[in-house]
């Protein structure tokens, strides 16, 4: 593992000729060279594989939850649990001098609840881009619903030329639950820990240093009963994964997915959390803060005033299950229920001939209806 932290410096012999060339435009004019870098190493090496950049726990609890004051980030929001299982398996996994197997890890939960952003949020930590690199090279999505009519052979290929071409690949297979047995049972061979593996007559790969996400919410019945057990007696913040992973263990022993269970193909089960009323009301107020700062970044406004009323309203459009929980979860929240209260009065507000930079944007409710207005509101003694 320790040769993916090296600088990935791959060169063809046309692009070494090549090369000499710019190195002499370099000495004659340093500054055409800098504006031309990017477009010149990309145009040269159209193939070149993003390395896993070496990450800590921390680093990765970070990006995740996007524990950075300085970047208008939502991050992955009331789902510490599930992170830190995550950001504890991919840092050891990477820690590894030589891994015998990729990293395997199933994400399951309800829909809205931060399976795809955590799946991008991995892409973009993990594949950091660089000069040598463009980070959507080595991730890949291919989605149960749409290939799971196809010969299991399709996707095995697919997945094989995808860890060919860029070893250190994240492989992301949504909606595991519409993949069909034999197409299960064919992606296995990835899974085996005396690599390189055969794909097909002509194509070895060696798999061991890619990710592969699975993703499901056919468990979420479980999870949501589970969870809600839970929140009697702890805090959300309390609950742990060994809290979670027998049920996930045996709803995944009897589903389709059985045969990866019992092969032990798995290497971890990870359960995203169902939302509550609670964590709806702390999310509408991260959003808030979220629109404030980009509002502010984007010379919209210069800052956003609300008060409790305006979350209170935005929180009492949302629509609970039977448990209690908050339906398709912070998706539901942000589209459609907070674009259309919020964001869509500020830009309706908003003349799009003249940005409000100077001015607050006031939030307040007024006969169940978020209204707008901009204020030039002098600014506080400690900006002075």
């Amino acid at each position: 593992m320790a040769s993916l932290l090296k600088p990935y410096t791959r060169l063809t012999r046309a692009s070494c000729s090549t090369l000499v060339m710019f190195g002499l435009l370099l000495v004659v004019a340093p500054h055409v060279f800098v504006h031309a870098e990017w477009k010149f190493l990309s145009a040269f090496s159209p193939s070149r594989c993003p390395r896993f950049s070496s990450q800590s726990y921390q680093s990765l609890m970070s990006g995740l939850l996007a524990n950075n004051t300085n970047k208008c980030e939502l991050g992955i929001f009331a789902q510490d649990m599930p992170l830190h299982t995550i950001s504890l398996a991919i840092s050891e996994f990477l820690a590894r001098p030589q891994a015998s197997k990729p990293l395997t890890l199933v994400l399951a939960g309800p829909n809205g609840v931060g399976k795809t952003m955590t799946e991008r949020r991995l892409r973009d930590i993990l594949h950091k881009k660089t000069i040598w690199s463009d980070a959507r090279k080595g991730f890949q999505v291919f989605n149960g619903g749409h290939v799971g009519d196809s010969n299991p052979s399709y996707l095995v290929e697919a997945i094989g030329k995808q860890i060919k071409d860029c070893p250190t690949s994240i492989i992301v297979i949504d909606e595991l639950q519409f993949l069909p047995v034999p197409t299960i049972e064919a992606l296995a061979i990835f899974f085996d820990s005396a690599q390189p593996v055969r794909v097909s007559p002509t194509l070895n790969v060696d798999a061991s240093k890619s990710i592969f996400l699975f993703t499901t919410n056919s468990m979420f019945a479980l999870i949501n009963a589970r969870t809600k057990s839970l929140l009697k007696t702890k805090k959300r913040n309390e609950l742990k994964y060994f809290d979670f992973e027998d049920i996930l263990k045996q709803g995944f022993a009897e589903s389709s997915t059985s045969w990866l269970s019992y092969k032990n193909l798995m290497d971890y089960y990870i359960p995203l959390l169902p939302v509550t009323l609670e964590d709806a009301k702390q999310f509408i107020s991260k959003l808030l803060k979220h629109l404030g700062c980009t509002g502010k970044s984007s010379g919209l406004f210069a800052s956003l005033k609300w008060d409790s009323s305006v979350v209170d309203l935005v929180a009492s459009k949302l629509i609970l299950d039977s448990d209690g929980f908050v339906e398709n979860g912070f998706g539901r929240i942000e589209v459609p229920v907070f674009a259309e209260l919020v964001r869509g009065p500020i830009l309706a507000a908003t003349p799009t001939t003249y940005p409000h930079s100077k001015e607050t944007c006031v939030l307040s409710v007024k006969k169940g209806n978020v209204e707008v207005a901009f204020h030039a509101m002098p600014k506080p003694k400690s900006d002075l």
